[in-house]
């Protein structure tokens, strides 16, 4: 157990794998977090309402997260990251028309 410090109230928190989590803050703060080192961040102008991630690995052994966020004004965004060991590339260039859930 450990202690993170950001800069507003926790509206959402999701386990990811293993030792990854996703916070959403009430201030439109979201990002993801491996234990206590920050992996990434996002402020949005909107409070995330929704939150939800999940991690697949492709045949050629790459690990890609995938991060999901419904905004409280009902965009929602999918961030792809590429999840290397030494550090997390985001790619938040591909849009998507809509979401089947």
């Amino acid at each position: 157990m450990f202690e993170i410090s950001e800069t507003g109230k926790i509206s959402g928190l999701e386990p990811l794998y293993k030792s990854k989590f996703i916070f959403a803050l009430e201030n439109g703060s979201c990002g993801v977090y491996d234990g206590k080192k920050r992996l990434w961040r996002l402020k949005g102008k909107y409070q995330a309402t929704s939150i939800f991630g999940l991690i697949r690995k492709n045949k050629k052994k790459l690990t890609k997260m995938f991060v999901v966020i419904g905004w409280q004004n009902g965009k929602v965004e999918v961030i792809i990251s590429l999840v290397q060991t030494s550090h997390v590339s985001k790619d938040k260039s591909r849009k998507f028309g809509g979401i089947t859930v």
